[in-house]
């Protein structure tokens, strides 16, 4: 029997590919040049948010429980419109990106 939902592995895997992929390969070197001499303080900062985004990601996942990930998030609090179909899109433009 075919299981439609995603489960932990998979959502881990989708979350460290997007920071991986976002932040180690693409972003840094744009990041390293920007901060220059201040690059270990500005690597601080940005592992210090990432911090508070995985806290609040998890809380937000113990509160509204879905399948839908953080579509469920923004369907929260735009309800089901346009907005919300125009930022989920661009949600999953950005990991493929």
């Amino acid at each position: 029997m075919k299981n439609d939902k995603m489960g932990m592995w998979e959502a881990v895997a989708l979350a460290v590919g997007t920071m991986i992929g976002a932040s180690i390969f693409s972003i840094f070197g744009v990041g390293a040049g920007l901060a220059g001499r201040n690059l270990p303080i500005a690597f601080g900062i940005s592992g210090l948010l990432a911090v508070i985004v995985a806290y609040s990601y998890a809380k937000m996942g113990s509160k509204i429980v879905s399948n839908a990930g953080p579509i469920a998030f923004i369907m929260r609090g735009f309800g089901d419109g346009m907005v919300t179909g125009t930022l989920s899109v661009l949600m999953w433009t950005s990991y493929v990106v």
